[in-house]
């Protein structure tokens, strides 16, 4: 499932504690705009049974006003990752928050997939939601670890040498061990 909610994305704050009338009162600066979230995920999504959410985020930041000419056309591409606050975590804690109890019941279970801040000439938020196992799958796992960025391998070979080699074989009886799960991987 992909939700799309248009508007710049929204970062958790701190609670913000005032005294009225010599009594002390917390409150949450972010209340109405969990509230507006909250509306556009019910009426996009209705309660589903996710037992083990896997939820990606891809947050398209506004790009500043005084940038320009040359580098405002680089990022309208929606290609350059936003470098500047909010953090994307504090992002996630919102949006996960607003989740909870229209998504799934609480989020305990949930596990997060690719999360990234991009500049954007359309600020909003992508949230793409599946269901995951209890138990972790081979290929789920080895799709989470080893990333594009390993050009050597040497990551990708340690990760299936650790995984597929029995504790009582010796290292040079496990060389030509591949796991028949793994073959076809990316």
């Amino acid at each position: 499932m992909i939700i799309e909610i248009d508007g710049e994305p929204v970062c958790q704050t701190r609670m913000k504690f005032t005294t009225i009338g010599g009594f002390g009162r917390a409150y949450d600066p972010k209340a109405k705009q969990k509230d507006l979230i909250r509306q556009v995920l019910r009426s996009k999504a209705a309660l589903q049974d996710f037992k083990f959410p896997k939820i990606s985020f891809v947050f398209f930041m506004p790009i500043p006003s005084g940038t320009s000419k040359k580098r405002m056309e680089i990022l309208k591409g929606e290609r350059i990752k936003h470098t500047k606050r909010p953090d994307v975590d504090n992002l996630i804690k919102l949006y996960l928050d607003c989740m909870d109890g229209i998504i799934f019941e609480r989020d305990e279970h949930v596990s997060l997939g690719m999360c990234i801040k991009l500049y954007s000439p359309r600020p909003r938020t992508l949230i793409c939601i599946s269901e995951t196992e209890e138990i972790i799958g081979d290929r789920e796992l080895y799709q989470g670890l080893v990333s594009e960025s390993d050009k050597s391998g040497l990551f990708q070979s340690l990760f299936q040498y650790e995984l597929y080699t029995q504790p009582w074989l010796f290292p040079s009886q496990c060389d030509d061990m591949v796991s028949p799960d793994c073959r076809d991987l990316p």
